[in-house]
């Protein structure tokens, strides 16, 4: 059963960390996107391993999350009672509960060790590969179907998702390699960021990048540290330099046309640091009137999902909508989430655990679709396992002995001898 539990990891990143699920759906190769048939697949898969009750499952997933998920689903519940109770408050309840399934879902089957390395390589070879479809798509756009226009999507169809699964998959699974293939994979996907044009991604991808290569609690010791950050410097720098520059650059080989309006005012804000584009505009609208909500009531919250009904079908962050809909008592639950799994890490999985929840909070600032992103809460569960694994070895590892030194036991001789 060995192969067949590495091919369940592989499985489940194709599936749901790919993109390939959206795309299915967008293009009506499976009907009105419904996630329960994705994970009926991988269920269907995953049962005659789970029959067998050999991993002690249940047992290796932290009680936390347990604790968590039961809070999440509660407060969900309870809050859908105030709401408006309309289609789209009972939607959003169902993507909720089917958030939280596929979560625990995801972690029972990551209990297995090899299966979660299966995982986290297959995470790292799949966004090699979207990098190399997001440039295919510069050069030939009407490949793939997108929202937007002229801007990389890969196979998420949304170029804002398609930056973000590239940031959880390269903080999951950068700290596999080791030295200079470490560098040149973050900087690859660094590159498959910039062509996705979603500045949430970019300064994700900073982030993340900072963490898994600027610091090194490895062998290397302190004085690596100086020269991680220098060599991130240069290639940062080179980052920047094509982003600000990249219609001309496609100008120069005949490709200016590949950039509209909106997609040369993103360019600016890096040289500007200002937001003028319309999504930038529409959102600060949103911002206000969701500001506005959580004013009338800011200790319960108006109701479930109450701050999708806004214009634009949402706040375009996730804390603001936690605020609008749960009040001050929901706007924990994030936060929460993401701390739980950084109290207890080994040193050498702290870049990678730090990396992870930094660019998920970040993200959660320009998202209100956290919770429904299966490339997030595929890569969150491995990244809960992966760290309760470790830990729990260490807790269990004897306590090392140290010699007694070598002067102290000559001296205890020379007394005898007197």
């Amino acid at each position: 059963m060995t192969g067949y539990r590495y091919l369940i990891g592989i499985v489940a990143v194709l599936l749901f960390f790919s993109g390939a699920d959206a795309y299915a759906s967008y293009a009506e190769l499976a009907g009105r996107y419904k996630p329960i048939i994705w994970i009926g697949i991988l269920f269907f898969l995953w049962l005659p391993i789970g029959l067998r009750f050999e991993d002690g499952t249940l047992r290796k997933v932290p009680s936390w999350l347990w604790l968590w998920s039961l809070a999440f689903l509660v407060a969900s519940a309870l809050w859908y009672i105030p709401s408006s109770q309309s289609e789209i408050a009972h939607r959003e309840l169902v993507i909720r509960f089917e958030a939280i399934g596929f979560l625990v879902f995801t972690v029972i089957i990551y209990s297995n060790e090899r299966t979660l390395s299966a995982t986290r390589w297959t995470v790292l070879f799949t966004t090699i590969l979207t990098v190399a479809l997001n440039i295919f798509e510069m050069f030939d756009q009407e490949t793939f179907i997108s929202v937007v226009d002229d801007r990389a999507v890969g196979l998420y169809v949304n170029p804002n998702r398609c930056g973000a699964a590239l940031c959880f998959g390269m903080a999951l699974s950068a700290n596999l390699l080791r030295g200079r293939r470490r560098l040149l994979y973050v900087l690859w996907i660094g590159l498959g960021v910039v062509l996705t044009f979603s500045r949430s991604a970019i300064v994700g991808w900073l982030i993340v990048a900072l963490f898994i290569v600027g610091v090194d609690h490895g062998r290397a010791g302190r004085t690596a540290v100086p020269r991680r950050v220098l060599a991130l410097a240069v290639p940062i720098a080179a980052l920047a330099f094509l982003i600000s520059f990249a219609p001309a650059l496609f100008e120069s080989v005949d490709l200016g046309n590949r950039f509209d309006d909106n997609v040369r005012t993103r360019v600016t804000f890096f040289r500007t640091f200002t937001a003028n584009d319309d999504s930038a505009i529409a959102r600060r609208f949103v911002a206000r009137r969701a500001w506005a909500a959580f004013a009338e009531n800011p200790i319960l919250g108006s109701g479930l999902a109450v701050s999708r009904e806004f214009p634009g079908e949402g706040t375009h962050n996730m804390f603001l909508s936690m605020l609008v809909d749960h009040g001050i008592l929901g706007l924990p639950l994030l936060p929460l989430m993401l701390w739980l799994p950084l109290r207890r890490l080994r040193d050498d999985d702290r870049p990678m655990a730090y990396a992870y929840c930094a660019f998920a909070f970040t993200y959660a600032l320009f998202s209100h679709n956290v919770y429904e992103d299966r490339y997030f809460l595929l890569t969150y569960g491995a990244l809960v396992m992966h760290v309760a694994r470790r830990s729990s070895r260490s807790s269990e590892a004897p306590a090392r002995v140290e010699p007694a030194p070598i002067q102290a036991s000559n001296r205890l001789f020379a007394n005898q001898g007197d």
